[in-house]
């Protein structure tokens, strides 16, 4: 297990290409002990967020965290988008749903949970 100590930036990426992914966890320390020895993932920890980034090998990149009342104890792949309202009216009008309000993560950009028209929960991303 490494640990840096700032995040490396992802290759651009265009509207919808998968740009993230999270991981619900109960215990970071132990799945960054996993994930790390087992798959050889790099971490960085955000405090103010109560969040931790990683980085797989190849680079992708996505975080842990601990789920609240209400969301899915599950993985949640974030999509890119060029806007989030167009794309989630979208998502709306072909059978989805929006889940709760537009959240920004200060510093990077806004992201949205839906859920498609088969129950599946994702989030919509758009960088800053």
């Amino acid at each position: 297990m490494t640990t840096e100590t700032q995040p490396q930036h992802p290759a651009p990426i265009k509207a919808g290409d998968f740009c993230h992914f999270e991981y619900p966890v109960k215990d970071r320390a132990r799945a960054k002990k996993f994930y790390g020895e087992v798959f050889g993932w790099s971490f960085v920890d955000v405090p103010e967020m109560n969040y931790t980034l990683f980085r797989t090998p190849g680079g992708q990149g996505g975080g842990f965290f601990e789920p609240s009342e209400g969301m899915p104890e599950a993985v949640i792949n974030f999509l890119a988008v060029e806007s989030i309202e167009k794309t989630a009216a979208q998502v709306v009008a072909h059978g989805g749903k929006v889940l709760g309000e537009k959240i920004e993560v200060p510093g990077h950009g806004h992201m949205l949970h839906v859920m498609d028209s088969e129950g599946s929960v994702f989030a919509l991303w758009r960088a800053h």
